[in-house]
């Protein structure tokens, strides 16, 4: 029995699909097993599955990826489970480092580190300091989740009980994480362990998918917890519609952003604080580029 099974659902994308497999298999702990689940594709026979005994490999109808994580847990035998999304790489000490920490913390239902951005190429975007995020986090998950799927460890029997929701396609990863708060105390390493890259198909820059997605998330956080109370939903929902117009602000899409920034303040008129200081930064930003110009010249 391998001490973790990194589950890696894919979906017709192939061209980084071999650098996250062996990214895996690269680590320098090898008590592990991988499980490719291919979610329905249908360009087969545009890759080839590396001979390792370590990789076991399923094929289901497309289904979604939180069918195809499902499956995946289900098939593994690791005492620890980990997720990698197939565009994405694990660093070489990652599974070390997170299983290492899980052993000292066995209170602890699920870890999480920060993590680096890479663009389409691979080339380094920023840090992100996710692994932050940490203690008894319910129900703060609920509004704010800075948590990246390909930077979770889960113990065996937290999956046992808790699974992905399968009609859920857009923040399905989140409900998770949500659930598991409720139950379990969710502790971050504050070490970029993982790289994640940003690329035309991802959602998370995609304002109307985060909304969706949001909404859902929203939406199973509340239907869920009866003891959640009416401020904190309108707070909650407040930072979501917040969050939506930052997105539009950064596609520059003012005439959208104006509206949800108008949405959430109507939500919860405080976080027009927030909003305010978006500006006031971008101003300031704006100032200092024309010093700049100005000095260069």
């Amino acid at each position: 029995m391998p001490i973790v099974s990194v589950i890696i659902p894919f979906y017709n994308r192939f061209e980084w699909l071999d650098a996250a497999v062996r990214s895996v298999l690269d680590q320098t702990l090898t008590d592990l097993e991988i499980i490719m689940v291919d979610d329905g594709s249908d360009e087969s026979g545009c890759f080839e599955i590396i001979d390792d005994p370590r990789i076991r490999y399923v094929r289901q109808e497309n289904n979604g990826p939180a069918a195809a994580r499902n499956l995946g847990i289900e098939l593994s035998n690791g005492r620890y489970v980990a997720f990698l999304d197939s565009d994405d790489l694990f660093l070489p000490n990652k599974l070390e480092i997170q299983i290492n920490y899980m052993e000292n913390h066995p209170n602890i239902g699920l870890s999480h580190t920060s993590y680096l951005r890479i663009n389409a190429e691979g080339e380094y975007i920023e840090r992100m300091d996710s692994g932050k995020f940490a203690g008894e986090v319910y129900p703060g998950i609920i509004s704010c989740c800075p948590i990246a799927t390909p930077t979770v460890m889960i113990r065996r029997d937290v999956v046992d009980d808790l699974h992905f929701e399968e009609l859920v396609r857009l923040g399905e990863d989140v409900i998770l994480w949500i659930k598991i708060a409720k139950k379990y105390e969710i502790n971050g390493i504050d070490e970029a362990l993982t790289k994640v890259r940003i690329h035309g198909c991802n959602a998370i820059h995609n304002p109307e998918k985060q909304l969706i997605g949001n909404k859902l998330i929203l939406k199973y956080a509340f239907e869920n917890d009866v003891s959640l109370s009416r401020i904190f939903k309108l707070k909650s929902m407040s930072k979501m519609y917040a969050y939506i117009g930052y997105l539009y602000y950064a596609d520059r899409n003012i005439k959208s952003c104006i509206w949800f920034f108008i949405l959430s303040v109507l939500y919860w008129p405080l976080n027009s604080l927030d909003i305010f200081k978006l500006f006031i930064d971008h101003i300031g930003l704006k100032v200092r580029n024309i010093i700049s110009e100005y000095i260069e010249k």
